[in-house]
């Protein structure tokens, strides 16, 4: 993903399919179609190359949203403080 390529980046579209940035998936510890379990597959591009595309199911993005770090006290606070300044 070019847009944030140091950046951790989590798209979902419904509950059908993901877009994971490299630093996200590196994060997220997914490397293979076994790390998207249950359902899950990830699609690959030139050289079998995965895309950062995950498609599957709600369980199988559920799955994954579960791994993804979830901001601390702090952070909530700050995030909420810089939201009002606007």
């Amino acid at each position: 993903m070019q847009a944030a390529p140091d950046h951790p980046v989590y798209v979902q579209h419904l509950y059908d399919w993901l877009l994971l940035s490299p630093k996200a998936m590196e994060i997220l510890n997914i490397r293979e179609d076994a790390d998207v379990v249950p359902g899950g597959k990830l699609e690959r591009g030139a050289g079998q190359k995965p895309t950062g595309v995950v498609v599957g199911n709600g369980n199988t993005l559920l799955k994954i949203f579960d791994k993804v770090p979830r901001p601390n006290l702090d952070e909530q606070v700050d995030a909420r403080k810089s939201s009002s300044a606007r």
